[in-house]
């Protein structure tokens, strides 16, 4: 163990020395920053969480620790983590703890720790999982944020366009040419950052449905879900019924199959809108809207053979909405 944290410091100065794209929900974690209580950043797999909280601790003293590493998280003892993070980063005013879902009772452990006086910033991709515990355990000390991919602005800044309140004729194309291209690839990071195609998109979905699905809720009909991800991801923008679900699909409930999306919704892959009613029977009775976090992922792993720009303009117009919540 010793050896990762070791490796998992210089991978941290590492990444801070490097380029990095400012984040716009920087300022919801920074205000609380000095604050004792414990900020919380939520977010899909490799949507930037960890760049994102070290660009926020830049100038503060702080220790790092990853829990995606098994060779961490089989601890009887958690008190052992802090004996390495003091050695290599002596008496940090920080602790940065980095999907700490992973840990069993990781929330008794974060709560011990904020009474001793740590300053605690955690991370997960898990939001039904933290949410829950975070609400029980540590009631009016936390302060959460989610962190999706990349918006649109954000793709612009790292592409290394310049936005501005007004624009030619011609740089007004190259926004729609820019657009185009976000609504094709999304926006993780790695892609839009260093390149990596719908590939690399197939092979995170796949880890996701793996990690924070089949293994964590220990899914006994994997294929099934997989498929279910598949469909909802593909039906991006569109209405579902669970029932048409169920049949399309051959699941033997309706129940099972609204407790798989629920499943695949807390791992923030895809999410849903209850069409508008006065009446809440009629909200739950009434078909869904559907929508991907990532119109780039959606496009990797989608049944659809053609492009529509309608649905992947609502798309990006639904999430953006969503972020700004």
């Amino acid at each position: 163990m010793r050896q990762n944290i070791k490796r998992q410091k210089l991978e941290k100065e590492r990444v801070i020395s490097s380029d990095l794209v400012k984040r716009e929900v920087a300022e919801n974690i920074e205000t609380y920053l000095r604050h004792d209580i414990i900020k919380v950043v939520t977010g899909v797999r490799r949507s930037g969480k960890s760049i994102f909280c070290f660009m926020v601790l830049d100038d503060a003293d702080f220790g790092y620790v990853n829990f995606d590493e098994k060779e961490i998280t089989g601890l009887d003892n958690y008190d052992e983590i802090l004996r390495y993070v003091q050695e290599f980063y002596g008496d940090a005013k920080y602790l940065f703890l980095d999907e700490v879902q992973n840990l069993e009772n990781w929330e008794l452990w974060v709560n011990s720790l904020h009474r001793r006086g740590y300053n605690l910033l955690i991370t997960s991709s898990n939001a039904k999982l933290l949410s829950r515990e975070l609400a029980t355990h540590l009631t009016g000390r936390h302060r959460s944020v989610e962190l999706f991919p990349f918006s649109f602005r954000e793709y612009l800044d790292a592409v290394g366009f310049s936005t501005m309140d007004e624009y030619t004729e011609e740089e007004r194309g190259m926004v729609l040419n820019h657009l185009k291209k976000y609504m094709d690839v999304g926006g993780f990071p790695e892609v839009v950052v260093k390149g990596y195609d719908h590939k690399y998109l197939q092979t995170l979905f796949d880890s996701i449905i793996l990690k924070d699905v089949v293994q964590r809720h220990n899914v006994r009909y994997a294929d099934d879900l997989y498929n279910l991800a598949r469909f909802l991801m593909s039906s991006f923008s569109n209405e579902i019924s669970y029932t048409k679900l169920k049949n399309t699909l051959n699941f033997r409930s309706v129940n099972t199959v609204q407790n798989c999306t629920r499943c695949l919704e807390d791992t923030y892959l895809v999410f849903h809108l209850d069409m508008f009613s006065f009446k809440q029977r009629e909200q739950i009775k009434s078909p869904k809207k559907m929508y991907a976090i990532d119109t780039g992922m959606a496009n990797s792993v989608s049944f659809k053979f053609s492009e529509n720009i309608g649905d992947l303009m609502e798309n990006t117009v639904a999430v953006e909405l969503l972020r700004q919540i």
